[in-house]
């Protein structure tokens, strides 16, 4: 199984975009071999997907990637460190690339995983998001089609 996994809040602007985008994708039926998942912010969630017929995660979040607003980047969790502090895994207070390390410090299967990193512009608030975001919108679609439908084989399978 397959997955695209759409992190964030709708009421900070830009760290919707996650969402905004797995809203489309499911919207829009482009859900071909996958499934578009809306994990919001709740960390235990995201966790009940860590089983062993998961091969593929695509997660789509609003990152702090040094990038300018708008552009983003497709990383493995294993390339980053997060700098996000964090009291607990919660439903309220999430952060990515510590739950999947929480993963698998429990033992759970981990799949092949790639984050789909959008830079921010705004993060207030109440907010919308922003033009730049908007802007790309598309191309961000694009992008996690093409990333979910590529074909990876396992290197320690014969």
């Amino acid at each position: 199984m397959k997955y695209i996994f759409g992190f964030g809040t709708y009421t900070r602007g830009d760290d919707s975009i996650g969402l905004r985008i797995v809203e489309y994708i499911q919207n829009n039926n482009l859900e071909t071999n996958f499934n578009a998942v809306d994990i919001g912010n709740d960390n235990y969630l995201f966790l009940t997907y860590f089983t062993e017929d998961v091969e593929n995660m695509l997660i789509i979040d609003a990152a702090d990637i040094g990038l300018d607003p708008g552009d983003f980047l497709i990383f493995s969790p294993d390339d980053v460190v997060s700098k996000k502090t964090i009291n607990n895994i919660s439903t309220h207070e999430g952060d990515v690339i510590k739950s999947i390390e929480f993963a698998k410090k429990l033992g759970y299967p981990i799949p092949r995983i790639k984050i789909l990193g959008i830079q921010p512009k705004n993060l207030d608030f109440n907010s919308e998001i922003s033009q730049e975001l908007k802007n790309n919108f598309q191309l961000y679609i694009n992008a996690a089609l093409e990333e979910i439908g590529k074909v990876y084989k396992n290197p320690l399978s014969n």
